[in-house]
């Protein structure tokens, strides 16, 4: 049957014992938890993509609201911290079932229950330091239960951010390629590339004349003059302010237009960098220079995380960093970490891990509280292990 084996009993005929994971990381101090069962449905779908929402196991309560199981670890457990106001520095480690029917390409189970043991580090200002302390922790673990035959992938959403913050186009455009990225979408650029000319149903001799935001007196004196007033208030039922913010916005996008033709081909690029971690930097240093970006910053920030990691575990040139990784996983704002079997190549990821400091924000912490944190999927790492028929 090849790859499409499936797991047995893995509970009770297993060469790796879950129970040794959970029991690892306690003993390095995480403290042991289980997040809510059942979570909004609508609080999982804003925050972890629209791509999710066709695999929740959904129910309505009596109040008409929908909830769903939860489909992960870790957002009930930062909305847990959230209502109980704790958002202190804290390590935890989780260790049960999550719940969303899997992908057609999934080869390790069939059914939507599924069983994740994972950390989560909150609060700790030292993100370097973090970061590399729970990828470290993931190596050992597997170590611990005596499986190696992986290899890691790493990436820096961050790098992709920083990206989109100097790209000069309108907003409505840069949401869009957001949206793309994190749907995971295979055809990213050619999406890009036919909508990258909009259709501006406006006087084009007006919009030569309209100046930029800085100078909106000259604008109303412009819109008046051609409205026939001496002085704008409401014209058509409309705000003057709305008529001018308006035609600034078709300038704009009318301006940004032959940069955006840029865009998918500079998108691609960078998404295509796949390559040793020891080429990384230099790869990303020639790509931010070719197109005169400014990604200093992001880089310097890698390569202090690469370093660590190697005086850990001087396996750099086995690593692999990959631009696109991560996409899918909406919440991630820096390092991302995949551990994949070398063997079972459709298997998709045994743990997944990685930096998500504006979650908490984002879900409604009164104050932004730094987090990283990881998780491996048991069904795929009893599989990639040779405990299955």
């Amino acid at each position: 049957m090849g790859t499409k084996k499936m797991i047995k009993n893995t509970e009770l005929s297993t060469n790796i014992d879950p129970n040794n994971i959970t029991q690892y990381f306690t003993d390095k101090g995480f403290v042991l938890i289980q997040p809510n069962m059942v979570i909004p449905a609508e609080t999982v779908v804003n925050h972890m993509g629209e791509d999710i929402r066709r695999r929740l196991l959904v129910a309505p309560s009596p109040d008409g609201k929908e909830y769903c199981l939860r489909p992960d670890f870790t957002l009930p457990l930062v909305l847990e911290r959230i209502k109980s106001n704790k958002l202190d520095t804290m390590k935890y480690v989780y260790d049960g079932f999550a719940f969303r029917f899997p992908t057609s390409r999934e080869i390790s189970r069939t059914c939507p229950e599924f069983r994740q043991i994972g950390i989560e580090d909150f609060g700790s200002k030292d993100s370097l330091g973090t970061d590399i302390s729970v990828l470290k922790n993931t190596l050992n673990v597997l170590d611990e239960v005596n499986f190696r035959d992986y290899k890691l992938l790493l990436g820096d959403v961050s790098i992709f951010y920083s990206i989109l913050d100097q790209i000069k186009t309108s907003a409505s455009y840069k949401d869009k390629i957001k949206r793309l990225f994190w749907r995971g979408s295979n055809d990213i650029i050619s999406n890009l590339n036919n909508n990258s000319h909009v259709v501006i149903n406006a006087d084009k001799s007006i919009l030569s004349k309209i100046k930029n935001r800085k100078d909106n007196s000259a604008n109303k004196d412009l819109i008046s003059s051609i409205a026939g007033f001496d002085k704008l208030n409401v014209f058509g039922g409309r705000n003057p302010e709305d008529i001018i913010n308006n035609y600034i916005e078709k300038k704009e996008i009318i301006d940004n237009q032959e940069i955006d033709k840029k865009i998918p081909s500079m998108l691609s690029e960078f998404l295509s960098i796949t390559c040793p971690a020891s080429l990384a930097l230099e790869n990303l240093t020639s790509f931010a220079k070719s197109y005169n970006l400014d990604l200093e910053q992001q880089i310097e920030s890698l390569d202090r995380r690469f370093k660590l990691l190697n005086e850990y575990r001087p396996l750099l040139n086995g690593v692999v960093f990959q631009a696109s990784l991560g996409r899918r996983i909406e919440y991630y704002t820096g390092l991302i970490f995949e551990i994949r079997s070398n063997t079972i190549e459709d298997l998709g990821p045994i743990a997944i891990g990685g930096r998500y400091d504006n979650f908490f924000t984002d879900l409604g912490s009164p104050i932004r509280v730094p987090a990283v944190g990881c998780s491996i999927y048991m069904d795929r790492l009893l599989m990639a292990g040779g405990n299955y028929v």
